[in-house]
């Protein structure tokens, strides 16, 4: 089925529910939006498959958020990079003795900035940690080694091709005794399973002013809202529900008057 109201005009989509003969609680539902579709030639870059589920007797379908990389939202700048005295942006930090931490590696920022970093993840989906040097009108997002490319590259694309470039990850909170940002000294502090981001972030305020401290969010704690000119949805209905009949689906959005790919 496709939801296409005035297709000329976009809109944020909030709910889908489905109602029938039966509830359909239990079949897969898959929705993508225009924004999304066939984008790059990867027509899942904003596909959202999730479990219809009955709630107050109506079946309601998933409308996810959007899986791509949006400034501010899924890309969030940490904080801009600053020297400490030895002339470093990052240092490693080795575990303490009584163990009440690991290894990690500590990023310097500038409290000038107005910049508090916000962290967004839990035990099971990380935050990635990468770097961003601007020179001229080009910004480059590093992710450590020799893993870099635009940031135009970047923007726009499904979050599951850029987090995996990245191996650092912002720290989760160790005993209570340090967490991924500090206030005391303004810093942020991330683990790796190699030292390339911290390589390559010292290596980088050696040659320009402009390095900042960036993150990978999970779509799933900030992705943007749904949105689009329309909507495709498939519900795939399992076999041991029998015959039913579907009256009608309905989809909830809010029409905005701004440009199509906002």
């Amino acid at each position: 089925m496709t939801f296409a109201d005035n297709p000329s005009q976009n809109k944020i989509y909030k709910s889908l529910s489905l109602e029938g003969t039966k509830n359909l609680n239990g079949s897969f539902c898959v929705v993508k939006t225009s924004n999304n579709l066939d984008k790059d030639g990867s027509p899942d870059t904003n596909v959202n498959v999730d479990i219809v589920r009955n709630i107050n007797g109506t079946s309601y379908g998933p409308v996810g958020r959007d899986r791509t990389m949006v400034p501010g939202k899924t890309f969030v700048i940490l904080g801009k990079v600053m020297r400490n005295r030895f002339g470093n942006g990052v240092e490693s930090v080795a575990p303490n003795t009584e163990g009440t931490h690991g290894a990690y590696y500590k990023v310097f920022l500038d409290p000038t900035t107005g910049i508090t970093p916000q962290v967004h993840q839990n035990q099971d989906v990380r935050m990635k940690v990468a770097a961003m040097a601007i020179s001229g009108d080009v910004a480059t997002v590093f992710y450590g080694g020799e893993s870099s490319e635009a940031l135009s590259s970047v923007i726009g694309q499904p979050f599951s091709r850029i987090s995996p470039k990245s191996t650092s990850e912002a720290l989760l909170n160790q005993n209570k005794k340090v967490s991924a940002y500090s206030s005391i000294d303004n810093s942020f502090n991330y683990e790796s399973t190699d030292s390339g981001l911290s390589i390559s972030i010292n290596g980088l305020v050696g040659l320009t002013d402009d390095v900042y401290l960036v993150g990978l969010v999970n779509p799933e704690f900030a992705g943007d809202t749904a949105r689009g000119q329309y909507v495709e949805c498939s519900v795939e209905v399992p076999v041991s529900k029998g015959y039913f009949e579907v009256f009608c689906a309905n989809l909830n959005y809010e029409p905005i008057q701004l440009a199509h790919d906002k």
